[in-house]
């Protein structure tokens, strides 16, 4: 659904003007409670999981001479990482802080090229060994905030989809999201009443 389609179904059930900025606010954070609670769905978080260079055109993660990439800014959670080596993709293992430093001091299980590691520190993610130089990485990130645009046409103003952020949600997500913007207002509705006004739509 679009935000004007969105919009409507919510203006069914409320005043809530959604050329208003309290629309807005409210859908962002709905998404943002629906993010929290779904985290740990990967088939409900799906359009947010990004890939870095896993042969869909992107550019890898770089690691820098020091064994240090940047985590990219809208980062939530880590998925996974591999590294190209011997015609194959190799899982890297990705550690907490503390298994990080203890592997280091290992003389038994030191990382290699073969069976490299990971670990995230706050804007970076540092690799051993060093000399990995390019990473395949997959990540949570967090849902872009949505900007519902509007444009002049005959004197009215009408919403502009071209200059619009639209929700990535899928539509059953969407209902939910509806669901809580409307909870935050006091109305509690049901997921077929909104299916019902979105058919009417």
């Amino acid at each position: 659904m679009t935000l004007d389609k969105i919009g409507f179904v919510c203006g069914e059930f409320t005043t809530l003007d959604k050329f208003s900025e309290q629309f807005v606010t409210l859908i962002n954070f709905a998404q943002g409670q629906l993010f929290s609670a779904v985290i740990d769905d990967e088939e409900k978080t799906f359009p947010f999981i990004k890939h870095m260079g896993v042969d869909n055109g992107t550019m890898p993660m770089v690691v820098d001479a020091n064994g240090i990439a940047n985590i990219p800014s809208d980062f939530v959670m880590h998925r996974v990482a591999t590294f190209l080596i011997n015609g194959k993709q190799e899982q890297i293992e990705d550690l907490e802080q503390w298994e990080f430093a203890h592997r280091i001091s290992q003389h038994i299980e030191v990382p290699t090229r073969e069976y490299p590691i990971l670990c995230h520190f706050g804007t970076y993610i540092k690799f051993l060994p060093k000399n990995l130089q390019f990473v395949n990485y997959t990540y949570l990130s967090k849902p872009p905030d949505v900007v519902f645009a509007t444009k002049q046409q005959n004197g009215m103003l009408i919403y502009d989809p071209a200059n619009s952020v639209e929700l990535l949600w899928r539509e059953p997500e969407q209902i939910e999201i509806i669901k809580i913007l409307l909870q935050e207002l006091g109305i509690i509705v049901s997921t077929a009443q909104i299916q019902s006004k979105i058919e009417k739509k």
